[in-house]
């Protein structure tokens, strides 16, 4: 929503007579935000030199629905990319704890099911957005975005803490050096692509904004072939099942044994015993 004194100001202005391009050239001297001015220059329209008032047309619930999937489909994408890279790091540079995790399936998982859903929600909005100043000041999509841009920013905070802490301390590695510099360029990128959102008026994305957005959107892609065929080149071997019979001990790689269950001695399991002959009978003399 913008300010009644704005919305008053257009109003009056329109109808004095000045153009909408005149109005919105007073305002940006007088420093109003962008987005503010569109909101307010696009409820009105100029037909016939007489201004009319545009009908306001309210977000429906599906609309906020629509966001609220879109940031949290941004969020899961964001841990699964985060999960791949670390994968990544794990197999260049082991850590130097020696505990190093390889598997990057559920990253993978998560960025072929979230990442194209985002796509498709970022687009859909980025178009109601350029042709409807509702939407582009709307009150859930931009406590959404100001809430991505809490994250972001703590995330970079974090991180820098982190590696403070580690220089401090002596225990910092390449390792953990990496985990923290991919973090937080993650991090920064989200922090940029939604300030720029924010600053953005009606108009389409500049010519940086789309640059970033097609380098982004191809390392997202390039992240999530290699992590596939990383996946198949590292997966575990199918489990072998070894039949166990009474009696057998089998000892596995790791020094790890199995006994079979103890032999039944009970029939046929060992020699019969032979039962001695019968007593001769004797006769009276």
């Amino acid at each position: 929503m913008s300010d009644t004194r704005l919305s008053t100001f257009v109003e009056k202005s329109l109808w004095s007579g000045a153009e909408l391009g005149q109005v919105r050239q007073q305002l940006e001297e007088a420093k109003w935000p962008k987005d503010e001015i569109e909101s307010a220059l696009g409820a009105w329209t100029v037909v016939n030199g007489v201004p009319v008032p545009k009908r306001r047309m309210s977000l429906a619930a599906g609309d906020t629905f629509v966001y609220m999937l879109m940031f949290a489909t941004f969020f899961m994408g964001a841990g699964g990319l985060l999960d791949v890279l670390f994968g990544f790091i794990n197999s260049t540079v082991p850590p130097l704890d020696g505990y190093a995790n390889y598997d990057i399936k559920y990253g993978v998982a998560t960025l072929i099911v979230s990442f194209p859903v985002y796509a498709f929600l970022y687009a859909k909005t980025a178009r109601l957005a350029q042709g409807d100043s509702d939407h582009r000041s709307s009150a859930a999509r931009r406590w959404l975005i100001y809430l991505t841009l809490l994250v972001s920013a703590v995330a970079t905070i974090t991180g820098i803490i982190s590696i403070v802490v580690g220089l401090l301390e002596g225990r910092g590695d390449t390792n953990g050096g990496l985990k923290l510099a991919t973090m937080v360029t993650l991090a920064g990128a989200t922090f940029m692509n939604y300030l720029w959102e924010l600053r953005r008026s009606g108009s389409k994305p500049g010519a940086l904004r789309r640059i970033f957005m097609t380098v982004a959107t191809f390392f997202i892609l390039g992240t999530i072939v290699s992590g596939i065929s990383f996946s198949l080149k590292h997966r575990a071997p199918p489990p072998q099942y070894i039949q166990v019979q009474p009696g057998m001990t089998v000892t596995y790689s790791d020094g790890s044994t199995i006994k079979g269950p103890p032999q039944d001695t009970s029939s046929g399991g060992s020699k019969p015993t032979k039962e001695p002959p019968p007593a001769p009978l004797k006769t009276a003399p």
